[in-house]
């Protein structure tokens, strides 16, 4: 095999210490991304989509094809330079950075459109 395999799991190599560490930085990830993109009125997600709809006359079927576009562009962007970010930075390092943009990306992208969906059909309409 090249490369590795990241699905690979096996439960003798597994130990408590590193089920916490990971729980423990897992906490902390997503605590920071709360109170960085998520949190209301404080996170950058609220501006992020204040400027895209700005740019697209707030038109939601605009927004949600800009929102996409952004994430679309950022996602296989990174993804296309991942040989050459990991030789740099190394794999791990690397696959952090792409999730720290990636995912808030996402997550801006599903809220909307659920809030969109919401908007036009209240709930027992359907």
């Amino acid at each position: 095999m090249k490369g590795e395999d990241a699905a690979q799991f096996d439960i003798q190599q597994q130990s408590a210490q590193s089920w916490t560490i990971f729980f423990g930085l897992l906490t902390g990830v997503l605590g920071l991304l709360y109170l960085v993109w998520i949190q209301p009125g404080v996170g950058l997600a609220d501006d992020y989509v204040a400027t895209i709809q700005a740019a697209t006359d707030s038109n939601p079927e605009a927004t949600i094809i800009a929102i996409l576009a952004v994430f679309a562009l950022f996602h296989s962007g990174l993804a296309a330079l991942r040989p050459a970010g990991e030789k740099l930075i190394g794999a791990r390092a690397y696959r952090v950075i792409f999730a720290l943009v990636s995912l808030p990306l996402a997550l801006v992208a599903v809220v909307y459109f659920i809030n969109q969906l919401s908007q036009l059909w209240p709930c027992g309409t359907l």
